[in-house]
């Protein structure tokens, strides 16, 4: 036992390791000590097969096989539910069996990974931004399964922030002393940026244009005009080739009167409003 909350302490992030050891118990810093330990509590019961450790025989042992061994597990559900329960211990199965996936032929496992998307939107209050979402979003990236990635932020999102007062924040100003509507885009914010890294990828753009959430929208058109600096996809946005969706034509109108009239002309040219555009 000792080995294992060594090398689990070991493999969880710095901030949480630092919040977990080095800070007061009383702390407020982010990460909180309840994230923390839910972080160490999932990574506990999280395969990495690169990892060995020995047991009280000195023989190697890996990750995997103390995942097989779950009575551990079974013991901090029942003790510890807030921290680990039987929803966390079926996102780490499916999260475990798309690190198995070959990535040369994702397509083998289609229904895979559509049933670990919908596992992970169904049980998204547990979904921990930073190590858990950034985990899942880097195996649905590598498979290519860009929908997965963004559907899964979405709904993680939306879990944050269900009121929606981040987006009534950003369209109103986004005045500095409305707190809450702030600290509620900064969460979602936190969630929408790991789709950003597939931003550059054409083959990703149908699926992060086709998302249903409004913020989300505008969040994605910021940081590809501002910060991705890539004009084949800045073209590909302001064109929506193949996009029917209408939402998202009133979304890109609206942002970028609002937030980027330098692009505007292009815009409406691109879609045949000349006069406008002039």
């Amino acid at each position: 036992l000792n080995g294992l909350l060594t090398t689990t302490i070991n493999r969880i992030s710095e901030k949480s390791r630092n919040r977990l050891l080095e800070k007061p118990f009383y702390s407020n810093e982010k990460p909180s000590l309840y994230e923390s330990l839910r972080e160490f509590a999932a990574t506990m019961f999280t395969s990495n097969d690169a990892l060995v450790q020995k047991d009280d025989h000195n023989q190697l042992i890996t990750d995997q096989q103390v995942v097989k061994d779950d009575t551990f597990m079974k013991k901090i559900i029942v003790e510890c539910p807030d921290f680990f329960n039987k929803d966390d211990a079926e996102i780490l199965s499916y999260m475990d069996s798309l690190q198995k996936v070959d990535p040369n032929n994702p397509d083998a496992e289609r229904q895979l990974l559509e049933k670990a998307c919908q596992t992970f939107c169904k049980y998204a209050p547990r979904v921990m931004e930073g190590w858990i979402l950034q985990r899942i979003c880097e195996y649905f990236n590598n498979l290519y399964f860009f929908k997965g990635t963004v559907q899964v932020i979405i709904e993680r999102a939306s879990i944050l922030d269900p009121s929606r007062q981040a987006l009534s924040w950003y369209k109103n100003g986004r005045l500095s002393d409305d707190k809450e509507g702030r600290e509620a885009f900064d969460k979602c914010y936190n969630c929408y940026q790991y789709a950003f890294q597939i931003a550059k990828n054409p083959d990703a753009f149908n699926d992060l244009i086709s998302a249903t959430d409004e913020l989300f929208h505008y969040c994605l058109y910021h940081y590809i005009i501002y910060e991705l600096h890539d004009e084949s996809i800045l073209k590909l946005l302001l064109s929506l080739k193949g996009v029917s969706n209408q939402s998202c034509h009133q979304y890109l109108d609206w942002y970028l009167t609002q937030m980027a009239p330098q692009h505007l002309w292009l815009f409406q040219s691109l879609h045949k409003q000349y006069e406008e555009a002039a």
